[in-house]
């Protein structure tokens, strides 16, 4: 995760389609994206997206009841699509 960089208008529609997904009650994700480093937390329909500071690694973190409606390689494919770039 450390060499990655998301597009941020790929990774931020997406984090909130998965805080719409029934059983998730919480995202809280720190990543680089291509505006810089963001911190995102989304919750019962108040998201919150501020500037951070540098991190070592990007990193997300979904806190949902039950099962997930969707598998891991599923999530982790959508999760790939935005990747905007991979740095040296």
């Amino acid at each position: 995760w450390a060499e990655l960089r998301f597009d941020a208008a790929q990774v931020e529609p997406w984090l909130q389609k998965l805080a719409e997904m029934p059983g998730v009650q919480r995202i809280k994700a720190v990543l680089n994206t291509n505006e810089g480093w963001r911190a995102y937390n989304l919750s019962g329909g108040a998201n919150e997206v501020l500037p951070s500071n540098h991190r070592r690694d990007s990193r997300l973190e979904l806190i949902f009841e039950g099962e997930l409606t969707m598998s891991e390689d599923e999530l982790e494919s959508q999760l790939r699509s935005c990747w905007c770039l991979l740095i040296d």
